[in-house]
């Protein structure tokens, strides 16, 4: 039987529809007045100024008369059309629809908690993939909540995921501390009930999910009011024992055989819930996906008829307004279009760069092969004092062909032209440089420098003891067995060794030297000391070379070692390379030791030196496969 309907409170008194007390008469004419009014809508009429919506649930149709206004409420919509109907519609739905529609209105509460809707909710539980079973001890309305809403079954806190199935409680954080208990802590927390340990037994159990260790007694979590209503049923039945009541022991051992087939029940539909919960997340993550993966077409099919690349668009479908399980209607394309454009544009910007760095990259690598190529015909050394790669490719000439767009191809023939401006820009560029190195030395306070400098100026260059420190780098040894290059404290002569220098040309090396703020081979980082200068020319005196003569090359090649007077004296037995004994002549003046001059090996002692150099390069190939570098001190024998 249908339940009878709540009298809506929206109408007064005399436009009261309610079906209470009404005969089949008066009903079905009441039926033929609404007919009436539904064939006849050029007789409608409706208020000229529009009223607010009601914030009341449930749809409303306006039907009546001219010149009257009635409503009708949906559970009276509901109530006109037959319940046969009403099922049918109802049995396409899910149980989680029929839940929101059960919660809309009191009369359909009403009929979806009655027993004549029970094939509606089993039917609405077979449209579920894959179906699931309701247990006995529990309603369909019960088990629908349980299993398709996230409230919490105690206090109704949203978002809540853990379900303890053979409890039949879905629980937040608060609620499985205030009502769940383990087997350890129902000793204490239940001490008003008898036999903890015997009422356990009785009770289902579920695994307990909070659980940091799984510590005996703590594995499992029990329902305390489960075990205060089991509690009371035994404490009544041992007070039939006392009582000496008949058939009171066998009561109890069949109060205690039904219990323990009862819980054997819930844990079996548990487990049964449990392993249909893991298969129907899945089943919920492939539709999600498939339904993501549909909005992804729609989205790239609607970019790519609005002209923009596929490039563009595919690395854009992965931002969270697109790649979400929801399906794209035209609304929803209006609501993203504008964020999914500007990161279209911005992708296509970035590719776009770096399609040009590449690009560039590639072209400056068949100039490096050109230009290298052009230095071996010429007889030029392959690197030294000359401008880079980074510096040429500044000249207008081959910037012009490195700066062509990226469709047009550029070859190693490409360059050809270019090669002949290439002698004198390299002159132009030695000789700048080489003027800039003068004007260091002429604040340091060597005489006879002109400004302009002049060729003949130009030869004070090629002295050894023309040699320059950087300021930047101050540590002394810590990257001498690293990299052996002039890249420390050690003296840096205008030679080829000066290319090698990161913080001038900064083209090849570690980043941390890397000063991008300055042009390539910048020499402000280098400074002129003209006390070294005049040290450096009395040891090449001590090695029986003229100073004005002796080049860096030269004393490399010579490849003596000289020991400090004063650290002779001292007992510092180290034996200097010339480039060492520059940088020790620095660290000696700092010191404030008045210096005395430079001591060479005898024969004996270079050789001893000779055996000793040859097992510290030994061990330095041992490391790494480069030569120990020329500028390295080596320890007196």
């Amino acid at each position: 039987m249908v339940p009878t309907p709540r009298k809506p409170k929206s109408l007064d008194a005399e436009s009261q529809l309610s079906p209470v007390d009404r005969t089949p008469r008066a009903k079905a004419k009441k039926i033929e007045s609404y007919q009436e009014n539904e064939e006849s809508e050029s007789d409608l009429e409706y208020p000229v100024k529009k009223k607010p919506r009601s914030s009341k649930k449930g749809a409303q149709l306006k039907v009546g008369k001219p010149g009257k206004r009635r409503r009708l409420s949906l559970a009276m919509l509901f109530e006109l059309l037959p319940l046969e109907l009403v099922f049918e519609i109802w049995s396409y739905l899910e149980p989680l629809d029929l839940l929101r529609i059960s919660r809309s209105n009191k009369w359909l509460q009403d009929l979806l908690t009655s027993k004549t809707s029970v094939a509606v909710w089993r039917t609405a539980r077979a449209n579920v993939t894959p179906p699931l079973d309701c247990p006995p001890d529990q309603t369909e309305v019960q088990w629908a909540s349980l299993v398709f809403e996230n409230n919490c079954s105690l206090c109704g806190a949203p978002s809540t995921t853990t379900v303890y199935w053979a409890l039949r409680i879905r629980a937040c954080g608060s609620c499985r501390i205030a009502h769940l208990t383990s087997a350890r802590a129902a000793q204490k927390r239940l001490s008003h009930v008898q036999d903890v340990e015997t009422v356990l037994e009785l009770v289902p159990k579920s695994r307990d999910f909070g659980a940091r260790s799984y510590v005996a007694g703590q594995r499992y979590v029990y329902d305390i009011r489960a075990i205060e209503a089991v509690g009371e049923q035994l404490e009544g039945l041992e007070l039939r024992i006392e009582a000496k009541l008949a058939h009171s022991h066998e009561e109890l051992e069949a109060y205690k055989s039904a219990q323990k087939q009862i819980v054997a029940e819930i844990t079996y539909h548990g487990q049964k819930a449990k392993e249909w919960e893991r298969l129907w997340l899945e089943s919920r993550r492939e539709q999600k996906e498939e339904i993501a993966s549909q909005r992804k077409t729609d989205v790239q099919k609607r970019l790519l008829e609005l002209g923009h690349d596929p490039k563009d668009v595919s690395r854009a479908l992965s931002c969270p307004s697109v790649d979400k399980p929801k399906p794209l209607t035209e609304n929803g394309w209006r609501a993203i279009r504008g964020t999914v454009e500007n990161l279209v544009n911005q992708h296509k910007t970035t590719r776009l760069e770096y399609e040009r760095r590449e690009t560039l990259r590639r072209r400056q690598t068949k100039f490096s092969s050109v230009y290298f190529q052009f230095r071996q015909r010429t007889g030029l050394p392959p690197v030294g004092f000359a401008p880079g790669i980074s510096d040429l490719c500044q000249l207008p000439e081959i910037s012009s062909i490195l700066e062509q767009e990226n469709d047009v191809e550029v070859t190693e023939e490409s360059f050809a032209p270019v090669l002949s401006l290439l002698p004198q820009y390299l002159d132009q560029w030695t000789r700048k440089k080489q003027e800039l190195l003068l004007l260091k030395m002429a604040e340091a306070g060597i005489g006879g420098i002109s400004e302009p400098p002049t060729d003949s100026n130009c030869q004070l260059l090629r002295k050894a003891s023309s040699v320059f420190f950087c300021d930047r780098v101050k540590s002394s040894r810590r990257y001498v067995r690293r990299v052996p290059d002039d890249r420390d404290m050690a003296p840096i002569p205008p030679d080829d060794s000066m290319y090698w220098h990161l913080c001038i040309t900064k083209e090849s090396g570690y980043g941390r030297f890397i000063h991008r703020d300055e042009p390539d081979w910048s020499l402000s980082c280098l400074i002129f000391d003209k006390d070294v200068m005049e040290r450096i020319d009395a040891l090449v005196e001590t090695l029986g070379l003229d100073p004005c003569e002796t080049t860096a090359s030269d004393l490399d090649a010579l490849n003596a070692r000289v020991i400090c007077i004063d650290c002779d004296i001292l007992k510092n037995d180290t034996a200097w390379s010339w480039r060492a004994a520059a940088r020790h002549i620095r660290d000696h003046k700092s010191s404030g030791i008045t210096w005395n001059g430079w001591r060479r090996l005898s024969q004996v002692e270079e050789r001893a030196q000779s055996i000793c150099a040859q097992t510290i390069t030994r061990r330095w190939k041992k490391r790494t496969s480069a030569q120990i570098p020329p500028y390295t001190h080596l320890p007196y024998p």
